[in-house]
């Protein structure tokens, strides 16, 4: 598994938080193409929309973005934090992939994800829109993110995350895809 973008604009594409969006240039397509002959996952946390659309056009695999969330209510078209608007998450499902949600804590104007409740509770959002097979716990939730939600410490908290997704009405076969059943069968169509 490999992300092709980070913290900036590169030879591929264009970086979600930079300030300018593009299409995936044509290394960025060939390395797509690579990636998917080697059997590679594409992660395309921190690609911006227009790199992802172009990821998504030339990937003939599913593609993961591992550490995201979806953007608040009303704050969808502002700058994402890192977040996902739902057309973006949609993209992903399309492909066959999975949008994994972490442990950042956030607040909007109309909204907050400050608790793992909340975390639950758009996890539950997300299948809604989404799909379960489209849904996943990401990485990158001790990796110096400014904030965590309460009750979030280490991957050690999954215990109850996943109680808190099923209080919030998620069978346990919801949460079996969701914290790596998805992933496994993502490595495997990749993998083939």
């Amino acid at each position: 598994m490999l992300t092709i973008l980070h913290e900036r604009d590169n030879e591929l594409g264009f970086n979600q938080r930079s300030g300018t969006d593009g299409p995936l240039t044509p290394f960025g397509t060939a390395v797509v193409e690579r990636m998917n002959a080697l059997g590679m996952l594409i992660d395309v946390s921190h690609a911006g929309k227009e790199t992802l659309k172009g990821i998504a056009a030339a990937s003939a695999l599913p593609l993961i973005d591992s550490h995201t969330s979806p953007q608040l209510p009303g704050e969808e078209g502002e700058g994402s934090r890192r977040l996902r608007s739902w057309p973006e998450m949609e993209i992903i499902a399309r492909s066959g992939g999975i949008v994994c949600t972490w442990p950042l804590a956030y607040s909007g104007r109309n909204a907050q994800r400050a608790t793992l409740k909340d975390w639950a509770a758009e996890i539950v959002l997300m299948k809604s829109r989404l799909g379960i097979a489209h849904c996943g716990i990401g990485t990158d939730g001790g990796g110096g993110l400014p904030r965590l939600v309460r009750g979030w410490n280490s991957i050690a908290s999954l215990p109850d995350l996943v109680a808190e997704m099923r209080a919030a009405g998620l069978s346990q076969e919801d949460v079996a895809a969701c914290v790596g059943g998805n992933f496994l069968r993502l490595l495997r169509k990749c993998l083939a």
